[in-house]
Order: structure tokens, then C-alpha cells, then sequence
């Protein structure tokens, strides 16, 4: 008894530490034919795994199974159009900084780049001038296909209608947002007016959101449902800021049935900056969004090609972002004659991160771009304060290291602030780096020539704000076009509505001969002036 026991000890220890097929989800889409969609479909006797979900508004089941042979049954079921295992799409990398590129073509004005007060990207898509035709949205519904959503937050609370988890990672009502992406875009969209200016294209329109992203990246199956999720809810429009360089065929598919269904769907382009535009985007009835920065000039990452429908702000965007996870960065100036004042400032991804606050004395280095700019100046342990000038930026912070900075505080030569990054996403330099605007410089400058000792703090606190670039959040300004046109017009079809967006942009002044700028600027008054008229 005692060895057999013993025995089935040792087998059962065996099993466990055996390797185990890891369960894979399958999307099965059927044939649109016929009875074929039911509460048990055909092909679910034949296999080993069960069906996770049915999505009928799209005809396609989610079955998941950890039976690599339940693939080839699927297949063979003469009921079934199309079996595909669900792919991760991994997210796309930190878009890098471009402070070093060209200056601006002669002529051409560039737009400020706020980090408060109305977003440059409204005004830049004439939003505000839309609004009475279309109430600003009120009573379009748009469908967030995203990391998830902060429903609290105070300027999106009150358009947040409801929301779905889809990435299995919970019973379905946990769309907490896993990285900040999905509050930054439902922001761009449908933020509230608030006192200070800032609002979303269309403040009065109602957010669904579908998580269907977690830490690894973005589940095909995820979007597949939710795609399905929207077209049952009747949505107005479907925006899905997540690129992919190959096609799903499943949720090409999906996309064909929410556009004959009545629901357009908007995408972001992507990231690379090469002549291809990427999935979804590519598919026909997408509306494919592009970028363009505050001198409405491409963005240098934004992807182009045949299949681009127009551009959209996507550059410096501010908008919405988890309390938690955003920040708001300031530096507080307190001179030796009694003098205190704060002033807003920005700070960059790569560099030493200030958790709370970081104290320093001011030394001026002009412009930085030698080190002969240091001569007779004692930098180490203290803060460099750097004109932005025309040199490049890594000379100018190698310098500054060099020379034993503990940290920079960059005085920039154009309105507004800069954001984004120096470094690969794994580097980071050793030393923080804030920019203050050119005005805000004018009394530590004078100070300094006074011989005043200049302290200055640099500060970074919560707050629920980021601002981010790339043709993600070019593409929610689309979006929220188009539920301003569904506001003025419910009648309009998909088709519709991506002929009207293209018609109604504002053509490139730039050469488009690549197609860099699909038709041109989205133009949010003309677009919903042509809605309102048909």
C-alpha cells in the first residue's frame, strides 16, 4: 500500500512539472448565409474547447481551446468563413522628440504649443465654429477601442456612458486605463468645455469605451468583440488609435460588417514615418488619419501612402489623462532681493525624473553650444539655465554634464513649450531637464546681470493632464468630426461621411505628391456645414 502510494506520489509530482499546452483563443467567423448563427453553433460538438464568447452582430464566435488540433476542425466545418488565432498587436513605441529639425519654411506662421487652455489642435480644425450647427455633439455616442478609460476624471465623467472589458483580464467591467493612452484619447474627442478654455472637438457627444489592450499590447480577439460590442450598441462612429503593420483578417472582416451596418470606423495611420499605411487604417472604408504639427506641417513619424484620407493635429496634443499618472511641471523662482513667482514648464522623457521637487542655484551659460560658454563660471552642483538658440540640444546637455550641472532649466525661442524625448526608450541621461517660455526668462535673466543669487525649483505634481504626439491622437479629431456631423445629421451613412471629411479639407500647402496629407487638414466647420445641408 505504502509503495503504491509512494508511487502515485512520484506520477502525480511528474505531471505537474510537465509542460502544458498553454490555451489559445480562436476567432471563428461563420458564413452570412443561412441559419447558421445559434446558441450552439455546429462546429462546437467537434471540438475540445468551448466558446468563450459569441459576438452576433458580427456573425463570429471567440472559442478558446488548449487543443492545437481544434485549429484544423474549425477550419474544415463548412459553416465557418475564416478561423484565426488571436494575435497580440504590441504597442508602439514612445514617439522621440524633434526639436533639432529644420526651421520652419519662410512665410509660414507656427501655432503655439500650450500645456493649458485650449488645445491647439481646436482651434487648428475650426471645431469652436462647428458647435451650433451640431450642439457640440450632443446625442452622437462614439466607441473607444483602447488601453481603457479613467471614468472619473472631472472633464469626462459626464460624458462617460458606459464601458467593456475585452481582453479576458476580468468579468468584463474593469476598463481601468493600464497605460493613459485610451483617457488621452477619449479627451481629444469628448472632453467637457471647462473654465480654462480646454475642451474636446465634440464636449457634449457620449463615450463608450472598449478595453481591449493590457500590458503586452493589444488583443485582435479583443477588438474583434468589441467592434462587435459597438455595432449592438449602435454607436455613431468606432475610433481605433492602434496600428498594426499586417491585416487580421477576422477583424477586417468585423470592420466590413460595422461599416455596412451603418457604423463608421476612424484609425490612426501609425508611428514609423514611411510610405505605408498601416492596419486598420489601410482597409477602404477606414477613414485613415495622418499627423500634422503646429505649423500644419507632416509629422515626421506619421505614416503616408494611397490609402491616407486626410490629417489632424498630432503633435504636442493636451488632453486627458489618469490623475494618478499625469503631471503637471513647474519652476518656482525665489531671488535673493525677495522675489518669488512660479512659472509653468515642460520636461522630457529620458532625463532624470523629478518625483516631487528639486532645488538648485541658477548659473546663465547663454546659449551652451561650447564650453568655452562656461569659462569663469562654477555649473558643478547647480543649474544651468540655457538659451535654446539654434545648436543642437545633445550638445548643448552634454556640455552642460560636462561641466557638472545637476540639472537644466532650457529657456525656449518660440511660444509655447516643447515635449517628447532625447534618448532611447531604455536610456535615460542623469540629469533633469525643464524648459520655461521665452517671456517667463526676462526677470531671471535681469537678476542674474544684478549679481542676485537666483534659486529656482523644479516641480512636478499629479495632475490629470499629458500631453502626447503621435497619429493617435490626430486620429480622435476625426472622430470627433464625425459625431459632430451624426449631431447635425443622423441620417448620414458611413460612406458619406468619409466622402464629406475628404471633400470638405482644407488642401496642403505643402507638396502632397506622396500623398502625405491625404486631401488635406481636417476641417470641422465645413465638414458639418455639408452634413447639415444634405
Amino acid at each position: 500500500m505504502k509503495s503504491f502510494s509512494l508511487f502515485t506520489l512520484l506520477l502525480s509530482l511528474l505531471l505537474s512539472l510537465a509542460p502544458t499546452a498553454e490555451a489559445a483563443r480562436y476567432i471563428v467567423m461563420m458564413k452570412e448565409e443561412g441559419a447558421l448563427f445559434t446558441a450552439h453553433p455546429s462546429f462546437e460538438r467537434e471540438i475540445v474547447g468551448e466558446v468563450e464568447s459569441s459576438l452576433h452582430q458580427i456573425g463570429t464566435y471567440i472559442v478558446k481551446s488548449d487543443d492545437p488540433t481544434d485549429l484544423e476542425r474549425l477550419k474544415q466545418n463548412p459553416d465557418v468563413v475564416l478561423v484565426e488565432e488571436d494575435q497580440i498587436i504590441p504597442y508602439e513605441l514612445e514617439i522621440p522628440i524633434y526639436l533639432d529639425r529644420s526651421e520652419l519654411v519662410s512665410g509660414r506662421g507656427r501655432a503655439d504649443t500650450p500645456v493649458a487652455g485650449v488645445p491647439w489642435g481646436i482651434a487648428a480644425i475650426k471645431a469652436p465654429a462647428a458647435w451650433e450647427n451640431s450642439r457640440q455633439g450632443e446625442g452622437a455616442r462614439v466607441l473607444l477601442i483602447d488601453s481603457g478609460l479613467d471614468k472619473t476624471h472631472p472633464s469626462l465623467k459626464e460624458n462617460f456612458e458606459k464601458g467593456r472589458d475585452f481582453t479576458g483580464e476580468s468579468d468584463g467591467s474593469d476598463i481601468t486605463d493600464i497605460r493613459g493612452h485610451g483617457t488621452h484619447v477619449a479627451g481629444i474627442i469628448a472632453a467637457k468645455q471647462d473654465v480654462n478654455g480646454f475642451t474636446g472637438v465634440a464636449p457634449k457627444a457620449k463615450i463608450l469605451m472598449a478595453r481591449a489592450c493590457f500590458e503586452k499590447g493589444c488583443s485582435t480577439a479583443a477588438m474583434v468583440a468589441s467592434i462587435n460590442w459597438g455595432v449592438a450598441q449602435k454607436v455613431d462612429v468606432i475610433n481605433i488609435s492602434i496600428s498594426g503593420i499586417s491585416s487580421s483578417a477576422a477583424q477586417d472582416e468585423a470592420i466590413k460588417r460595422a461599416d455596412k451596418a451603418g457604423v463608421s470606423v476612424v484609425a490612426s495611420s501609425g508611428n514609423w514615418g514611411s510610405n505605408r499605411v498601416f492596419y486598420p487604417a489601410a482597409l477602404p472604408t477606414v477613414i485613415a488619419v495622418g499627423a500634422v504639427d503646429p505649423s500644419l506641417l507632416r509629422a515626421t513619424f506619421s505614416q503616408y501612402g494611397p490609402e491616407l484620407s486626410l490629417v489632424a493635429p498630432g503633435v504636442d496634443v493636451y488632453s486627458t489623462f489618469p490623475a494618478s499618472r499625469g503631471k503637471v511641471h513647474s519652476v518656482r523662482i525665489e531671488t535673493s532681493s525677495g522675489i518669488s513667482v512660479k512659472y509653468l514648464a515642460s520636461t522630457f522623457g529620458g532625463t532624470r525624473e523629478v518625483r516631487n521637487s528639486l532645488k538648485g542655484e541658477l548659473v546663465s551659460v547663454g546659449e551652451g553650444d561650447f564650453m568655452s560658454d562656461y569659462d569663469g563660471k562654477n555649473v558643478k552642483g547647480r543649474f544651468a539655465l540655457i538659451r535654446r538658440g539654434k545648436g543642437k540640444f545633445m550638445n548643448k546637455i552634454n556640455n552642460a554634464i560636462k561641466a557638472g550641472a545637476s540639472a537644466i532649466v532650457f529657456i525656449n525661442n518660440r511660444p509655447g513649450l516643447e515635449v517628447g524625448r532625447f534618448t532611447d526608450k531604455d536610456k535615460t541621461l542623469p540629469i533633469a531637464i525643464f524648459m520655461i517660455e521665452d517671456k517667463n526668462s526676462r526677470l531671471i535673466e535681469d537678476r542674474l546681470a544684478r549679481g542676485e543669487t537666483v534659486m529656482a525649483t523644479l516641480q512636478a505634481t499629479s495632475s490629470g493632464f499629458q500631453v502626447l504626439s503621435g497619429t493617435s491622437m490626430a486620429a480622435p479629431h476625426v472622430t470627433g468630426v464625425v459625431a459632430l456631423m451624426k449631431a447635425a445629421n443622423k441620417k448620414l451613412k458611413s460612406p458619406q461621411i468619409k466622402k464629406i471629411l475628404m471633400a470638405t479639407a482644407t488642401a496642403p500647402a505643402a507638396d502632397n505628391q506622396k500623398n502625405e496629407y491625404g486631401r488635406g487638414l481636417l476641417n470641422a466647420e465645413k465638414a458639418v456645414q455639408a452634413a447639415d445641408a444634405l
